[in-house]
């Protein structure tokens, strides 16, 4: 039987989501997020269906996939599922990320200042390299390709 905390939980994590995909300009779109998540997720998948779950707010990601959305958003894993109050009165852009290196957080910084198209042409040629590199990687299964590039 639900609850109205799990209700909650589960709403509260969905308009977090949407946040930092709207702040880090990512494609919200089911197909989308999911083929995303999964050139990341090494092994923990997701299909378009429990990519919609999530952004409608009618299920959690386990606690390893919350680990993998975190990591790619650039954000905490306390903050994406809960909502602490630390990272709230923070603004999204100026968020440091302990699993980031100095290196990597300001380069996230410089992708931050690009113009909307040269984002676009950016976020294409990582889906790509990112998925020659499961195409490559021995032991890793092959990714959908179909839908990887952003709109």
């Amino acid at each position: 039987m639900e609850t109205k905390l799990q209700d909650d939980e589960r709403s509260g994590f969905s308009k977090r989501l949407k946040q930092i995909l709207a702040a880090r300009a990512v494609n919200a779109s089911a197909s989308q997020f999911a083929t995303e998540f999964n050139l990341r997720a090494d092994g923990l998948a997701i299909t378009s269906h429990g990519a919609r779950k999530w952004l409608l707010g009618e299920s959690l990601p386990t606690q390893p996939r919350l680990q993998i959305l975190s990591s790619w958003l650039g954000v905490s894993p306390a903050w994406l599922r809960f909502g602490d109050a630390a990272m709230a009165s923070t603004s999204l852009g100026d968020v440091a990320c302990p699993t980031m290196t100095e290196a990597e957080q300001a380069f996230a910084r410089d992708v931050q200042m690009l113009t909307e198209s040269n984002g676009k042409l950016l976020r294409q040629i990582v889906t790509n390299m990112l998925r020659i590199q499961s195409e490559s990687t021995p032991g890793r299964s092959p990714l959908r390709t179909r839908g990887l590039t952003s709109t």
